[in-house]
């Protein structure tokens, strides 16, 4: 049979492995058109419930979770559940919950209406009769009509198992009683498991249990519940939990600016320089602040600063202070010409008057 895959598939490694493929007759493409074309079962259920179909590796149900559903389907859980229960209610699966293992309210799917749906179509087609889908469809799920099976006279013998050298070579390594255990269920999963996953549970199952009266038992369990790529998996798990060594952090040495003495000079010059503007400029503002006053005006002249704006005085003079302080830029400059100050001072003044502080004749 591979000898023929190779032939087919022009030897291509993934088309021609003995694991992970499943087996279909050719007119499964006609058949899901037939059944989607009748809208019996949309082409994405068909696609789901074909997906569920691969998880089926002997004669139990298959039950992947609808978290694994999701993922291979690029869409949410609640999508996954929403289409099974569909799938469920036109009678193609039936949901037997609790079938294996402890939990009970885990779901499997009996796979044989669909099945026999399936084969029920072949067989027609084959034949040469034309298909009433709807009417097919109907007897096979309501359970009167079911595909022909191979009687025992026409089966074909089975073909001896054969195992790898480097399997048989992780068997030999064991005592003769789990040996012989062993050689039964890797028999039972070689066609589905790859080497490296089969003699990597060879080593697993022999580590870990101790007791040679319940060695099968936890053989098979292991062995039913194996993937390929779970040895890269545990690997992988085994690495992360490793603890990382810890490395003492090495303080970085801080740079030392050398500052030259010239330099120096310079800040403390320009720093005398800056002190000498902001108080001959302070001195001006104040003068013309006094002017604005009123204080310096004539007495006859009757002018005065209004009652209510006399709160807004200190403000003013805070806010000049600021105004000059934030010209310190001025310091760093080797000439500041006479208009520069009148300039400031003219700002002052404008900024005097927004504020409501001028004069008033009575």
């Amino acid at each position: 049979m591979s000898q023929k895959l190779e032939l087919i598939y022009e030897n291509i490694d993934v088309l021609v492995a003995k694991n992970k493929f499943i087996v279909l007759p050719n007119e499964v493409f006609r058949f899901t058109k037939k059944m989607a074309d009748a809208r019996l079962v949309s082409y994405d259920k068909l696609m789901v419930a074909w997906d569920i179909l691969t998880y089926k590796h002997d004669e139990k149900n298959p039950f992947p979770s609808h978290e694994t559903l999701a993922e291979a389907f690029g869409v949410g859980k609640r999508a996954i559940t929403g289409t099974i229960s569909e799938i469920v209610k036109t009678g193609l699966f039936i949901n037997e919950k609790g079938k294996y293992g402890t939990d009970k309210r885990k779901n499997t799917y009996n796979v044989s209406p669909l099945l026999n749906l399936l084969a029920c179509f072949v067989e027609r087609v084959r034949e040469g009769v034309d298909v009433d889908i709807k009417e097919l469809f109907k007897a096979v799920v309501g359970g009167n009509m079911k595909a022909r099976k191979v009687s025992k006279q026409e089966e074909q013998p089975k073909e001896e198992v054969t195992m790898s050298e480097a399997i048989v070579e992780a068997l030999n390594g064991l005592n003769e009683t789990r040996k012989q255990a062993l050689e039964v269920i890797v028999k039972k999963h070689i066609e589905r498991l790859d080497e490296e996953t089969i003699i990597f549970y060879i080593n697993r199952v022999n580590e870990k249990c101790t007791n040679d009266a319940t060695f099968y038992k936890f053989a098979t369990t292991c062995f039913n519940n194996a993937n390929n790529g779970d040895k890269a998996k545990q690997e992988a798990e085994a690495k992360k939990e490793a603890p990382k060594k810890q490395y003492e952090s090495k303080k970085k040495a801080v740079r030392t600016e050398y500052v030259p003495s010239w330099l120096s000079g310079i800040k403390e010059e320009a720093e005398l320089r800056y002190d000498s503007v902001c108080e001959e400029t302070h001195s001006e503002l104040l003068v013309e602040y006094e002017e604005l006053k009123g204080v310096k005006i004539r007495k006859d002249a009757g002018s005065k600063i209004e009652a209510e704006q006399e709160h807004l005085i200190p403000a003013f003079i805070e806010w000049a202070k600021q105004e000059l302080a934030s010209q310190s830029e001025f310091a760093t400059m080797h000439e500041l010409g006479e208009h520069r100050s009148i300039t400031r001072i003219e700002e002052m003044k404008r900024k005097l008057a927004e504020m409501g502080i001028g004069t008033k004749a009575n």
